[in-house]
């Protein structure tokens, strides 16, 4: 079979259902989870939560499709110039270790681009302030063209270490890590 993978629109609040009834039907999700934590009354509250809202990731092969559309809580597949999306299986593995390395702390859509390959740099400034800036050396951008997304993220097992530079030093640290692709996109 020529399985790959494909993004599924759910209802709202419905993508892990949705992941466990395909499951239960033996195809293969993914359904990306983040730990977030939430204040309530001054408690520290532990969530799990999707990453990404209204969708979650199949593996499938054309044949498949009908059934997967027929599963309560699925909306449709994500179409991209008319036809089903395909998502690089390079890209499902970045995701997956990112979420497995790193804290997500920021989704952010971008302009999607097929022919791009997923990307993962360090990412430079954190806040400008006049001609300070704080610079955080252990973020990092991780960039995933075909479903058009930007993750910023830290590691989960370090503390954040912030360094204020001056205008002129960020601007050396920015040349260091120029891709091009943040300019296009972000």
């Amino acid at each position: 079979m020529n399985e790959k993978w494909h993004v599924v629109q759910t209802k709202q609040h419905f993508e892990r259902k949705v992941a466990e009834q395909l499951t239960r039907k033996k195809i293969e999700t993914y359904c990306p989870l983040q730990r977030k934590v939430n204040l309530f009354n001054e408690k520290r509250k532990i969530s799990v939560e999707p990453l990404f809202d209204c969708m979650v990731f199949v593996r499938i092969s054309e044949s498949e499709q009908l059934m997967v559309k027929k599963i309560s809580g699925v909306v449709n597949f994500m179409y991209w110039l008319s036809d089903i999306a395909v998502i690089k299986e390079e890209e499902i593995e970045i995701l997956k270790h990112v979420l497995d390395e790193f804290n997500v702390l920021k989704v952010q859509q971008i302009k999607v681009n097929t022919n791009e390959s997923p990307k993962v740099m360090k990412s430079q400034v954190l806040e400008k302030s006049g001609d300070v800036i704080e610079y955080e050396k252990s973020l990092v951008n991780v960039v995933l063209p075909s479903i058009g997304y930007l993750l910023l993220a830290q590691p989960a097992h370090k503390q954040v270490e912030i360094k204020t530079v001056t205008a002129g030093e960020a601007f050396a640290v920015n040349n260091m890590y120029e891709t091009g692709f943040t300019k296009n996109y972000v």
